[in-house]
Order: structure tokens, then C-alpha cells, then sequence
């Protein structure tokens, strides 16, 4: 679950990690035939010695890494922990795997499809719909449940358009997890109840105009499956995990947890944090990001991946051609601007894709709070690899130990230089640092009272935003947990209780006159695990955003609208209007 910021970071540390000047070379090989892996290993004892220390000087606990080659044996190595107790990584150690399930999702759809093409599945279509495929309007797959705010979008959506993230909907570049209508939805939502308020959720682009990541079109992905199996779930197990002996995999992180086998998280300072997804968000967060699994595990995926479909184990087809084809097909671009080492970047149905010096690589990260994943596969070269870290916001580091592990298969003897890709839009100020807003702290706007409660159409519950002046016991309770949890609090930062998924609170720093910065906040106040003093988790933005602009009329406060959580102008931007109208979302104050 990515925002395109951290996609771009990621891309550019795919393509080469830059280090001193150096030269390099790429011997010539036969492009149709696979790298000799078969009595060649990759991890040796210097490869492992150099992601140890990419892993090392980036702090993160512990890596579980698989490396796979289509006509030779499956290599692992394990560096350090997986617990808070020192129990030491191992290839069966399970992991969340975050945005990597989307490839399941994609492959499900699929496999569905082929169902109804066989008459295998006789669970009826709607009335009216005869046929079920790839261009499937989703308007007719959930008859009565489909609505947008855009009408035509909600008329012409097909599979494709909701599983290439060309839905319209928007993405947020700023933060590592959630993207701007991730915040819609709490714990204990579902995926019809998330399904019921999309209608809510303002659009940033036209149906099809741009590449937009969307987790919320898996979830209805995961719906549709459900609607037409009985249960998502279920169906990914037998048809997917089971012929593909992921005995282990699940969706249940009580079953994982029972286990004995799943890894500690930690954030990104070394404190341990809980299993993100709990047992009673599983069902919402499965379809965009919630399988568990190990690289043993995940190694007879990409292993299938690289037979096209077939598990080799088996020699039995776990998927068609047409379905490996068609998810691992770019049809949506991500990065339009190539340089002389690698290609544009594209995206297929739960899958990335790049040209890299001439080896095509497919692939998909993933990251939930605590845990950084990786899938990778180079289907000409006939190798792939897993990698899977339990730290916060590690998928820059993953993506090094990656690329060092493929030049090593490569046979790129040097680092190659560093790309030159396109950068995001830059049309709102920096943020500046603590120090600074504390000198701006006279430009608040003299008399005006942001704090109160905050509401958005398809957000669910709203919040209450209290300040340091707030007398409430509701708002001294609640700055009690912040302090505990972050120390020292500034009179001019906004702070408030909104539970999500993917965070507790939010709080609002003052940037200047009626903006400020939003972050969102997981307070742990008594800490967790063996250590009980507070900390916090922030998904916070950059220099982009995004902002809370508030709205005033007459000196008192309306609302404010969340800005620059896209990273370009929108549709409504580009229209031109008030904060009200042009807002990726309104908070009401209520």
C-alpha cells in the first residue's frame, strides 16, 4: 500500500543504487534463454556479507530472503531477528505481505472468470450479464451496490480499470501506507459498508486519465470474489495457496500469530508495534494487503510465476496463460519518462514493470505499519526473489538488499548510475522544521478557534481537534495521551482521537495563517511489548502536503479542506472554485 512518492524512491532504487563514481558492464547473452543458476549460486558468502550491511546500517531487525530460479533450486538466507526476545529469522518466519497481495486478488479475478467460461461456478450472474471478463462493467457485477460520484465512471468502470488503479479515485504521494480515501474506513468497517460510502469519495481524475493507487477498488475486487464464492478468502486458498502447497499462508493473523511462527514488527526506530491487522479487520484489509506468509511460501508463487502459470512442483496449471499474461501486463503507466539505463515504469493488474538494462522485471512492494515486502521476478532471465523485513517504512532498504542480490545474477560487476526520473509536483511550500513554526506561531490568525468537531461525507465517524488551551476533560484525557506518548506538546498544533486502520489520531502543525501540515498518529502511550515507555508511529507528508486549509466566514471557522494529497492538480483544481470546492475532501465543522 503505496503512495507514488514512495513508488518513484522505489523505482529509483531498483534501477541502481548510487554509490562513488564507478563504471559498469553487462556481458551479452542469449535474450531468450534463462541465466545458468542451476549450479551457479547467487547468495554467496559476499552477497549475503553486502545486504547484511545494507540491512544493518538501516536498522532493521531482521530479512527473510528467497531467491528462485525457474530451472534450478530455490536459495534463502535469513538475517537477524524476528522477535523482541532475539529469536533468530527463518525462512518459515511469517510475515504480512501487504501490497503483494494484490497479484493474488488480480489472479483470483481471473481464475473466477475461467470458472464461469467452463461452467464450473453456476452461481448466477445479474440479470442481463452473460458474460464475465477482463471488461466486465463493475456496474453489472454489483448491481445496486456500484455507485461513484463521478457518474460516468460509475457507468463505464470495468476489472481492469479498478485493478490497474485507473478508477479516478485518488492516491496520496506522501504517505508509505495510506493513500488520501484510506482514510475512510476504521476498524471493524466491511467491505460492503466501505463499498456503500465510495459514492461519497470525491474523484481526482477521469475514469482512465492517469495511473491513480487506489486500495479501497481491491477491496471491492475482493467483494466481487465474495459476492459470487461465497468468501474471498476461501477461494484464494483453495484455488491459489493450496495447489501451491503456501500450506502456512493465511489471511487469520490469529492463525498466524497461534503458530508460533510470525515475526515481531518494529518501527523505525527499533520499537516493537503490534500486528497491524487484527482478526476483525482481516476480512476488510485481505483483498489490498493482508496475506500471510513466508519466503518459503512465497518462493512456489514466483517459481509458478516464472513457468508461466505452471507449478513445477506438479507440473499442474495453477494459471492460465491468459491470466499470467494479462495481470503482468503494463496497461496503465506509473513513470512516463525513461532514461538511457531503464524504461518507463508501467502497471499491470497488481503488478509493476520495468526495463532495466535489458531485463525486463516485474514486480510489487508492499507496506504495512512494521513489515516492508518485496516480489520480484525477471520472467526472460528466469529468476526472481522474495524479501521480507519486519521494519517500519523499509522498502527503500528492501529494495537496495534487492537490486545488490540481482546484479549478482545480473553479472553487473559495479553499482549503476543513479536514475533521473521525474519528480512530483512541487506547487506547495516546504514544511519547515519544529524550530521554525515555533518562531511562525504569532501568524496564527488572531481570535479564530480551530479546535471542535470535524466531520467529512464517507469518512465515517468525525473527530474532535483540541489544543493545549483546551479545558474539556475529553481534550485532557487526549493531550494526556500525546504527551505520553510525544513529549512536549506545541500551543499551536491541533490534536485529535480518529481511530482508522491505519492510524489512532491525527494532529494538525501549523504552517502558516489558516493552513497546516496533517499527519496521521498511532499513539502508544505506555509503549509496547518489553518496553512501557510512550512512543508514537507518524505517517506524515513532505514538503507537498498534504494540508488542512481551513475555511473562515466572518473570523469563525466552516471547515478545512484537505489539499496536496495527490501531488498534482486535480480536476476540481484545475475547475478552480473555493477550499470547499476544490478539496480532495471537506471537513465540515459540526
Amino acid at each position: 500500500m503505496l503512495g507514488l512518492q514512495g513508488l518513484i524512491v522505489i523505482a529509483a532504487v531498483l534501477v541502481g543504487v548510487q554509490a562513488e563514481q564507478a563504471t559498469f558492464t553487462v556481458p551479452p547473452q542469449d535474450a531468450n534463454a534463462s541465466l545458468d543458476r542451476v549450479s551457479t549460486p547467487v547468495l554467496t558468502s559476499a552477497v549475503r556479507a553486502d545486504v547484511q550491511k545494507i540491512l544493518s546500517d538501516a536498522g532493521v531487525p531482521g530479512t527473510s530472503l528467497a531467491f528462485i530460479t525457474r530451472d534450478g533450486p530455490t536459495e534463502f538466507a535469513n538475517f537477524g531477528i524476528r522477535s523482541e526476545e532475539g529469536d533468530p529469522m527463518t525462512s518459515d518466519t511469517l510475515f504480512t505481505i501487504a501490497s503483494c497481495s494484490k497479484a493474488f486478488v488480480a489472479s483470483a479475478i481471473g481464475i473466477l472468470m475461467e470458472d464461469y467460461a467452463t461452467g464450473r461456478n453456476s452461481t448466477p450472474l445479474p440479470p442481463g450479464l452473460t458474460k464475465f471478463d477482463w471488461d466486465t462493467k463493475i456496474k453489472d457485477l454489483l448491481p445496486g451496490e456500484w455507485h461513484l460520484m463521478d457518474e460516468w465512471a460509475e457507468e463505464k468502470a470495468d476489472v481492469k480499470d479498478i485493478l490497474s488503479h485507473t478508477s479516478g479515485l485518488p492516491r496520496c504521494v506522501l504517505f508509505s501506507y495510506a493513500v488520501l480515501h484510506d482514510m475512510s474506513y476504521y476498524r471493524r468497517d466491511t467491505l460492503v459498508s466501505v463499498l456503500a460510502r465510495v459514492h461519497l469519495l470525491r474523484p481526482s481524475f477521469e475514469l482512465r486519465e492517469r495511473w491513480s493507487y487506489n486500495n479501497i477498488m481491491y477491496m471491492i475486487s475482493a467483494h466481487i470474489i465474495e459476492t459470487y464464492t461465497g468468501s474471498f478468502t476461501s477461494f484464494v486458498h483453495d484455488r491459489l495457496f493450496a495447489p501451491l502447497n503456501m500450506t502456512a499462508s493465511t489471511y487469520s493473523p490469529a492463525k498466524a500469530l497461534a503458530s508460533g511462527k510470525a515475526t515481531h514488527a518494529f518501527s523505525s526506530d527499533g520499537r516493537r508495534l503490534p500486528w497491524w491487522f487484527e482478526e476483525d479487520d482481516y476480512e476488510l484489509s485481505a483483498g489490498p494487503g493482508g496475506i500471510i506468509a513466508s519466503t518459503e511460501g512465497l518462493s512456489n508463487w514466483v517459481s509458478t510465476l516464472l513457468h508461466e502459470g505452471v507449478n513445477p512442483a506438479t507440473n499442474k496449471t495453477v494459471l492460465s496463460k491468459d491470466i499470467f499474461e494479462t495481470t503482468t501486463t503494463s496497461r496503465a503507466v506509473m513513470l512516463g519518462v525513461g532514461t538511457k539505463t531503464e524504461s518507463i515504469v508501467g502497471y499491470g493488474l497488481g503488478w509493476m514493470r520495468v526495463s532495466y538494462l535489458g531485463h525486463d522485471i516485474v514486480w510489487h512492494s508492499g507496506s504495512v505499519v512494521g513489515i516492508g515486502t518485496l516480489v520480484m521476478f525477471a520472467p526472460q532471465d528466469g529468476v526472481g526473489l522474495v524479501l521480507l523485513s519486519n521494519a517500519d517504512a523499509s522498502y527503500v532498504t528492501n529494495l537496495a538488499a534487492a537490486w545488490r542480490v540481482f546484479r549478482a545474477a545480473f553479472d553487473i560487476k559495479n553499482d549503476a548510475p543513479a536514475p533521473s526520473l521525474a519528480d512530483v509536483d512541487k506547487r506547495v511550500p516546504p514544511r519547515e522544521d519544529t524550530k521554525a513554526q515555533d518562531r511562525r506561531a504569532e501568524e496564527l490568525p488572531a481570535g479564530v478557534d480551530f479546535t471542535g468537531a470535524y466531520s467529512a461525507s464517507g469518512y465515517g465517524p468525525g473527530f474532535v481537534l483540541c489544543n493545549t488551551s483546551s479545558t474539556s476533560s475529553y481534550c485532557l484525557d487526549l493531550l494526556a495521551s500525546y504527551s505520553a506518548a510525544l513529549g512536549t506538546l506545541s500551543p499551536t498544533t491541533l490534536y485529535g482521537h480518529w481511530p482508522r486502520l491505519w492510524s489512532s489520531d491525527v494532529r494538525l502543525v501549523h504552517h502558516n495563517g489558516t493552513r497546516f501540515a496533517l499527519d496521521l498518529v498511532s499513539l502508544f502511550p505506555s509503549g509496547f511489548g518489553r518496553n512501557h515507555t510512550g512512543f508514537a508511529v507518524l505517517l506524515s507528508g513532505d514538503e507537498n502536503g498534504p494540508w488542512a486549509d481551513f475555511a473562515l466566514e466572518d473570523g469563525v471557522v466552516k471547515g478545512f479542506g484537505l489539499d496536496g494529497t495527490v501531488g498534482e492538480k486535480t480536476m476540481r483544481e484545475k475547475k478552480g472554485g473555493s477550499v470547499q470546492e476544490t478539496a480532495d475532501a471537506w471537513f465540515m465543522r459540526t
